[in-house]
């Protein structure tokens, strides 16, 4: 993944990019916990909220992959066809996490002070 790319295609530095991709994977995370209870609970509308948030964070910040796979679980959610969203939550969370190592490694190659997001584990 090219973060220089990605903030150009946005109209950011690549600083600013990075500080809007923190706050998109602890938003991220916090979307995936709710849709792991929506999945627990069988609540179809809790999917496909937490899924349509992070959707659309996903796609306004150029991670198409990530877009992909929320926008296949709120269809999922919406048509009730939950038994491929556990399998689609447990890409959305390694995407999230490869993503969080990539932004703490970058942070601490330039040595920056920025706050670091943390990875919340599964709840399978």
């Amino acid at each position: 993944m090219n973060i220089k790319a990605l903030a150009e295609n946005i109209d950011l530095e690549e600083h600013e990019y990075l500080e809007l991709i923190e706050i998109f994977i602890q938003s991220s995370f916090s979307d995936l916990n709710i849709m792991q209870t929506g999945i627990k609970e069988q609540c179809a509308e809790k999917i496909a909220f937490a899924a349509h948030s992070l959707k659309g964070a996903a796609i306004n910040l150029g991670l198409d992959d990530l877009y992909k796979t929320a926008k296949e679980i709120e269809t999922k959610a919406h048509c009730f066809q939950s038994e491929k969203i556990p399998e689609a939550v447990k890409i959305i969370r390694k995407s999230l996490d490869h993503l969080n190592d990539m932004i703490k490694r970058k942070n601490t190659h330039k040595g920056t002070n920025s706050y670091q997001v943390g990875s919340i584990p599964a709840n399978n």
